[in-house]
């Protein structure tokens, strides 16, 4: 990432339930989802042109993560490698604005 920074990024394949298809998941953790960062995290995710920003547990503690869902059946790895670059991206730039660190 620029300014030297590191971002891990998760490529996942879930079950769609109640759909019959599966998804491939791509998420980076971004940061603690803590109450005072919710206004500034909306107005990012609200200029994000790719991925959605939300709030998932993460070892049980809410936490903001970049992240985008596909059907199985429409993805490659073009497609893959595509959204792992933005999503790192994204992350990378939702820690470094809400917390000032690259801690994921």
């Amino acid at each position: 990432m620029p300014r030297g920074r590191t971002q891990t990024v998760f490529v996942e394949e879930i079950a769609a339930e109640p759909w019959s298809t599966a998804l491939v998941r791509i998420y980076s953790i971004c940061g603690p989802a803590e109450p005072s960062y919710f206004r500034r995290a909306l107005e990012i995710n609200a200029s994000v042109p790719h991925g959605a920003l939300a709030i998932e547990p993460i070892d049980g503690v809410p936490h903001f993560v970049m992240l985008h869902c596909y059907p199985r059946t429409t993805c490659d790895a073009v497609t893959i490698s595509h959204s792992v670059r933005d999503i790192a991206h994204w992350a990378d730039e939702v820690e470094f604005v809400l917390t000032g660190r690259d801690r994921f």
